[in-house]
C-alpha cells in the first residue's frame, strides 16, 4: 500500500531513508548531517540599521536686543479697575466707628391707615 505522492514521484523518494517497522528516529544515533549547508545567522535588520553615534550640533543662543518700541503703557483692564491698593494710602479706618442714628417721625397717611376698622 502506499500514497499517490510515492507512485508519482518515485523516482524523487529513490534517496530516502524508510526505518524499518517498530523503529523510531532518534538524531542522538545518527551519525549522517542533516543539513549540509552553513547558517546564514545574520537578519536583514541587523545588516541594514547599523549602530552610529548622533553628534548633535551646537548652537549658539541669540541674545535678546530690546528695540525699544513705543508702547502705551496702560492697558483698557487697568482704566477700568485702577489699583485702589486696598485703601492703605488715602483712606483711614476707625476701629470703633459711631455711626449717626436719626429717627424721624412718619407723619405720612397710608391706605391702611384711612381704610382700617376695628372690627377687621
Amino acid at each position: 500500500m502506499g500514497s499517490g505522492y510515492q507512485k508519482e514521484y518515485f523516482d524523487k523518494l529513490k534517496d530516502t531513508i524508510v526505518l524499518p517497522n517498530g523503529e523510531a528516529f532518534n538524531l542522538e544515533k545518527e551519525s549522517k548531517i542533516i543539513n549540509p549547508h552553513k547558517m546564514d545567522f545574520h537578519t536583514t535588520n541587523g545588516k541594514t540599521f547599523t549602530k552610529f553615534k548622533v553628534i548633535p550640533k551646537h548652537k549658539e543662543p541669540k541674545r535678546h536686543v530690546d528695540e525699544g518700541k513705543p508702547i502705551l503703557a496702560c492697558s483698557s483692564y487697568m482704566k477700568a479697575y485702577p489699583n485702589w491698593q486696598n485703601g492703605q494710602n488715602d483712606i483711614f479706618h476707625e476701629k470703633e466707628p459711631q455711626y449717626p442714628f436719626y429717627s424721624l417721625p412718619f407723619h405720612g397717611e397710608s391706605y391702611y391707615r384711612q381704610n382700617f376698622t376695628e372690627e377687621q
